[in-house]
């Protein structure tokens, strides 16, 4: 790994080392990857690798588990470790509120307050393409130590995705960077409509570059990040796939199965896992002993009822969707069975747990 002072190659120096004559006595030192995908390396020092995929997939979800593992390797990062010990994060699209809520999201993920570890910049506002690269070597230049650079939209790094001049000067570019800067570089490109085809010349241009393609596969609600595609390759390491769902209750990405990926196109599967009343109907015993965890001998509110399903569900039954309205047919559904008593009060609704099992209503009996 590159020393956390920030050495800035001269134009001379980066010269002086374009040619690499191999002897005895110069052999590069081994470095542990600074970015890994199931234990199996992905992104090396002053390398670039390359995430593909159609938009709403979940490339930037991606890109901020990497972020919120650098600063706390506890993190649920969906599968990927990461070695980088500071990184700058560019995003090229999307507008200050939304990089905003990115950031929040990185930070919730990571369970901090504050973190040194990662720079958010977003820079979609800057509207040439030269203006922008300058401003992400300012960046780099600025921050010492950044050793990871994340470039989430490398087809706003061009005017034309299409020109393959443009497409050329920005490879070479990012070459540049790499050296000059002894960082590593891993971005995101839009496919093709339907296809897991980049876009352009600028995404052949950057697969040929590429240490690693990965692209971003969808089944049902579960996703798939994988190596395994016509485009994917892995120079440095074998074919690799980690996979993540969305969860309500967590309000972002989390981690999933290979088990989840392969179920999550059966009927039987969607019906029990995006639907917490069929997932409990089944069983009188089961929405019995779930409420008694809920409830217990408690009167609740109903807003403080809702946050205890939504966490229960979470927590207990991980592929179960736990948004709003789910769970506020659910409540309604086992007032209605008599599971839950609601008693009226002068302000407000109080709900109580019945802890005698109540007769099985014609409800529950048809599912």
């Amino acid at each position: 790994m590159k020393n956390s002072t920030l050495h800035i190659v001269s134009d001379k120096e980066l010269t002086d080392n374009l040619v690499f004559i191999p002897t005895w006595d110069n052999e590069p030192p081994t470095l542990p990857p600074i970015i890994e995908l199931q234990g199996t390396s992905i992104l090396t020092y002053q390398n670039i690798s390359v995430l593909i995929a159609q938009p709403g997939l979940g490339k930037s979800s991606v890109c901020e588990a990497i972020l919120s593992k650098i600063i706390n390797k506890d993190a649920d990062s969906l599968g990927i470790d990461v070695t980088a010990t500071k990184c700058l994060y560019i995003d090229c699209e999307r507008t200050n509120a939304d990089v905003h809520a990115s950031w929040r999201r990185m930070m919730r993920r990571a369970k901090v307050k504050t973190a040194e570890e990662v720079i958010y910049a977003g820079i979609s506002r800057i509207g040439k393409r030269d203006e922008r690269k300058s401003t992400i070597e300012k960046l780099i230049q600025d921050n010492e130590g950044i050793d990871l650079l994340v470039i989430d939209g490398a087809g706003d790094l061009v005017e034309d995705p299409n020109s393959l001049i443009e497409s050329i000067e920005l490879k070479a570019w990012i070459r540049t960077i790499t050296s000059k800067y002894g960082l590593s570089i891993l971005t995101t490109l839009h496919s093709n409509k339907g296809t897991d085809t980049p876009r352009g010349h600028i995404g052949s241009e950057l697969l040929r570059e590429a240490e690693c393609i990965l692209t971003i596969k969808r089944e049902g609600e579960i996703r798939k990040i994988t190596t395994d595609f016509e485009h994917g390759k892995n120079r440095n390491g074998g074919h690799v796939e980690t996979y993540f769902k969305y969860c309500d209750y967590a309000g972002g990405m989390i981690s999933a199965t290979i088990e989840e990926f392969n179920a999550s196109s059966s009927p039987n599967y969607q019906k029990r896992h995006m639907d917490p009343p069929i997932t409990y109907f089944d069983d009188r015993e089961k929405i019995h002993t779930a409420l008694s965890h809920i409830v217990g001998k408690e009167a609740l509110g109903y807003k403080d009822l809702l946050a205890k399903v939504k966490k229960h569900i979470f927590e207990h039954h991980g592929g179960c969707m736990s948004g709003d309205n789910v769970c506020k047919a659910w409540i309604t559904s086992l007032v209605e069975g008599k599971y839950l008593i609601k008693n009226k009060g002068i302000k407000h609704a109080v709900y109580l747990f019945r802890s005698e099992l109540p007769d099985p209503p014609q409800l529950f009996q048809s599912v």
